[in-house]
């Protein structure tokens, strides 16, 4: 009755291979026009080495978001999506930690303490370890998570919205939208995962007694633009206009439903 695919449109001569997903349903008709468009719009072919190995290309296109079945997500409805450009892995402490480190060496200390991630609480504990004035790149060593591994290829937590925004903005990036993390996920047909409609506990990260895996530890937790780690191991923030901050997907501890692609 219906019809998912992700087309590989090929690449040009000096190219990068393009994924591009379709759902067509019985009687259905795809295109491809823009909102206020009256023709198909070009599907860009990104050059050779425009793209980092950890750069996800999603070309434009419509897709599905939100969610019918499940609390806490958009209303399900056909959304439309300019094409982009998204990180293959959330942010990690490594990485993390080194921007805190060259805002220190740039003599930016209140910059840099005012972007350390910090338990909420009264108890004012950081989540970094920080030795010699330097952060360590690893996260602290916590009486009361004694299962958590530390290591650098961890995903960042712990972070506040304005926070992630100002390392994105950093690194010459930004916070995707709400609507462009849905469409790296999902592709463009309805699926409840990013691998797919049934939810697989192997193919993502929920276990919270070990803490946070390594950001590449599960590929199979992987939409159609290759973009990982929506479904399980951290949540992530997103742009958004709403009053309060939005963050988006899965994340330890929590069951099926609740680590679906439209979650927020």
């Amino acid at each position: 009755d219906e019809l998912g695919l992700d087309l590989p449109l090929g690449a040009a001569e000096d190219g990068v291979e393009v994924r591009y997903p379709v759902w067509i349903r019985r009687q259905e008709h795809w295109d491809g026009i823009a909102p206020g468009a009256s023709e198909p719009g070009v599907i860009v072919i990104p050059e050779a080495g425009e793209l980092n190995d950890d750069d996800c290309y999603v070309p434009q296109g419509w897709f599905w978001a939100g969610d019918a079945q499940f609390d806490r997500t958009l209303p399900l409805h056909r959304a439309w999506s300019d094409g982009f450009v998204v990180k293959r892995h959330p942010v990690t402490i490594g990485q993390y930690a080194t921007w805190l480190n060259q805002l220190l060496d740039q003599g930016r200390t209140e910059e840099a303490l005012a972007a350390a991630p910090v338990f909420p609480g009264d108890d004012n504990v950081h989540f970094l370890e920080m030795k010699d004035g330097r952060y360590t790149g690893l996260p602290g060593a916590f009486d009361f998570f004694p299962g958590w591994h530390r290591r650098p290829d961890l995903p960042i937590g712990v972070v506040r919205y304005d926070q992630a925004e100002a390392y994105a903005t950093a690194m010459g990036w930004r916070l995707p939208t709400e609507l462009e993390s849905q469409h790296a996920a999902r592709g463009a047909d309805r699926r409840d995962y990013p691998w797919g409609p049934h939810f697989v506990s192997n193919f993502l990260h929920l276990d919270h007694a070990r803490g946070p895996a390594p950001v590449d530890a599960h590929p199979e937790d992987a939409g159609p633009s290759g973009i990982t780690g929506h479904a399980g191991n951290v949540m992530c923030w997103v742009a958004s206009s709403a009053s309060a901050p939005i963050a988006v997907g899965g994340r330890i501890q929590n069951g099926s439903h609740a680590c679906t692609v439209a979650r927020r």
